[in-house]
């Protein structure tokens, strides 16, 4: 997907609530064709996004690079904080160089979602874009 001659995006896509097969189609043909592939992860190297997205990112036909934001568990406000600001200087790098960067997000992506964090930062350095994804309320019902 890379064009060295314009600028990449990022992009905020929701997998939805757990269940690879309910992923929209407009997500997986993103997930699919981006540079650089994103997620959250615990302090054992554990992501739930990039779980429920995996069949999607090995059935790729190129090789994605991959950026785990590791996010520690803290009360302080301050921890979190900072990594985003760490991820977002990342992400710009990316961007910058022409790369595709996708975000991966359990449920859908401004519905209590770390993308917003992201977005927050990037927006106005860069073209965003959101994906949604299917909650766990909606999947509920």
């Amino acid at each position: 997907m890379t064009d060295h001659n314009q600028q990449g995006m990022f992009w905020g896509v929701g997998v939805g609530p757990g269940d690879p097969e309910l992923i929209t189609l407009k997500a997986a043909r993103i997930i699919k064709t981006a540079d650089v592939i994103c997620y959250l992860v615990n302090d054992k190297d554990e992501s739930q996004s990039l779980f429920i997205a995996q069949t999607l990112v090995d059935e790729r036909d190129h090789a994605a690079i991959h950026y785990p934001i590791y996010m520690p568990m803290s009360r302080d406000p301050n921890v979190g904080s900072a990594v985003y600001d760490a991820a977002a200087v990342k992400i710009a790098e990316y961007i910058r160089s022409g790369k595709h960067v996708v975000f991966l997000c359990e449920g859908d992506p401004l519905f209590f979602g770390s993308f917003a964090y992201l977005l927050e930062r990037l927006e106005s350095a860069c073209v965003c874009q959101v994906i949604p994804g299917i909650t766990s309320p909606q999947s509920a019902s």
